[in-house]
């Protein structure tokens, strides 16, 4: 998943002006009529607002300078009309916003990646296709998801991710919920994906932690 900047929007306001891309804000009456909200840093980063106004020729009616934590309440309060956030952050589809896709592509890419100590890597290299085996299985919408839940239902990283592996590695999940470690791999693969599969299940604990 990408946890680059993102735009968000109200989904009503979306809806009713049809904006969908940040290029529909150029239009006349749109950013020019709206109050943006984004932190100190991102108003003064070249990757941020500088160069996204440049790059999309926007001029913002209004633009203050928020706290990530208070970001949000602010929209909802009405105070802004736009706010700068991360793409996977929990709390958008909580609070009914929508992202505006990047379709001149101006963002630079912030992918997630595993970083193992070497060490680790040497006493168990079994880790590495362990690892693998999850590589490109979270797109932004889902870490959305994973995030709320612990971001606005506050539960707790270690079960979340828990959850979220054993229902993407085929296990039954436990009746209580608890991040005890299961021992039964996927159905599905040959042998040796299975052993993959049911080592990524076993260590699951340490994976999300």
């Amino acid at each position: 998943f990408d946890n680059t900047y993102a735009l968000a929007v109200p989904r009503a306001e979306a809806e009713a002006r049809g904006f969908s891309r940040i290029s529909d804000l150029a239009a006349p009456g749109a950013a020019d009529a709206m109050r943006a909200g984004f932190t100190a840093e991102f108003m003064e980063r070249p990757d941020g607002l500088p160069g996204l106004a440049r790059r999309y020729g926007l001029q913002f009616a209004d633009t203050r300078d928020l706290e990530p934590s208070l970001m949000y309440e602010a929209i909802a309060a009405g105070q802004v009309d736009l706010i700068g956030a991360f793409a996977t952050d929990g709390r958008l589809d909580a609070s009914g916003l929508v992202v505006l896709e990047d379709d001149l592509g101006f963002f630079p890419p912030y992918d997630a990646a595993p970083v193992v100590r070497g060490e680790v890597l040497r006493r168990h290299p079994e880790l590495r296709e362990a690892l693998a085996v999850l590589a490109g299985t979270i797109d932004a919408a889902t870490m959305r998801r994973l995030n709320a839940a612990v971001e606005v239902d506050g539960r707790s990283p270690d079960r979340v991710a828990a959850a979220w592996l054993d229902r993407r590695l085929g296990v039954a999940a436990e009746a209580d919920g608890d991040e005890t470690p299961a021992d039964t791999a996927a159905a599905e693969g040959d042998a040796g994906r299975e052993g993959v599969l049911a080592l990524a299940v076993r260590r699951r604990g340490e994976l999300a932690a």
